[in-house]
């Protein structure tokens, strides 16, 4: 099976299962068989979420917040925003009435209340500043 293929299998998986206990499980295990290996091409400040459908991308800011975020917010100098990359939804079929960037700036606000910058239409900037990674709660967090 292709990459391809295993994505769009995860991506409707994750869709269905994204709130039940065992989904972080699940997602550690798309990115074990290297289904989105474009989340941190930008960096480890950046989270990019092309591609994943709703429940993924939910799980993946939450395995980036509770796994990424927290060393970035242990430097001596911890970069001042976070960006995560939703896309515009230019790519969004006509029937499709998700909205990936609403929802992940909803469950954003809900975590861990930090301001976000919604400047660039398929962006959201975190102000790290005001992130405390002690409060970055999720499934990812509670693994060893």
């Amino acid at each position: 099976m292709s990459v391809g293929q295993l994505a769009v299998s995860f991506n409707a998986v994750l869709d269905a299962v994204h709130d039940k206990p065992f989904s972080s499980a699940m997602f550690d295990m798309a990115l074990e068989h290297g289904v989105y290996p474009d989340l941190q091409k930008h960096g480890t400040g950046f989270l990019d979420l092309h591609d994943l459908s709703p429940g993924a991308a939910l799980l993946a800011v939450s395995w980036w917040l509770a796994k990424v975020v927290p060393s970035q917010l242990a430097h001596v100098n911890p970069p001042r925003r976070l960006t995560i990359i939703t896309g515009w939804g230019k790519s969004r079929m006509d029937w499709d009435t998700t909205d990936i960037k609403a929802t992940i700036a909803d469950f954003i606000r809900k975590l861990a209340r930090p301001q976000l910058s919604q400047r660039n239409t398929g962006r959201l900037a975190i102000d790290a500043r005001r992130l405390d990674a002690r409060r970055l709660q999720s499934p990812f967090a509670q693994k060893k």
